[in-house]
C-alpha cells in the first residue's frame, strides 16, 4: 500500500483476491468494490513499526455516515 498508493498490492492483496475469485482489474474498480477503511483514522506505528489497532471512536463516528452513501452494497467483508 505504502509503496503502489492502493491497498492490497502486497501478497496478502493476491491471497485475497484469489479468495474472492476476483481479478485485480474488478477489485479495484469503484463501481464494483469499495474498499472501506475500518477505523477512519490512521493511529500511527508501534515500536516495530507495525500499524497500532484503530481507536474505538473513530468508526463509530463515520461508519454510519460513509455507508449510507452506499446503499447498493450487497455484501460487506471485514478484514482485519
Amino acid at each position: 500500500m505504502h509503496a503502489s498508493g492502493r491497498p492490497f498490492t502486497d501478497p496478502s492483496g493476491v491471497r485475497l483476491r484469489n479468495w474472492l475469485d476476483m481479478k485485480e482489474d474488478t477489485f479495484y474498480d469503484r463501481n464494483k468494490v469499495a474498499i472501506v477503511h475500518m477505523g477512519f483514522c490512521f493511529p500511527g506505528l508501534n515500536e516495530r513499526g507495525a500499524d497500532i489497532p484503530p481507536r474505538k471512536e473513530c468508526a463509530p463516528a463515520w461508519h454510519a455516515e460513509v455507508m449510507a452513501q452506499m446503499p447498493q452494497i450487497e455484501l460487506i467483508l471485514a478484514i482485519g
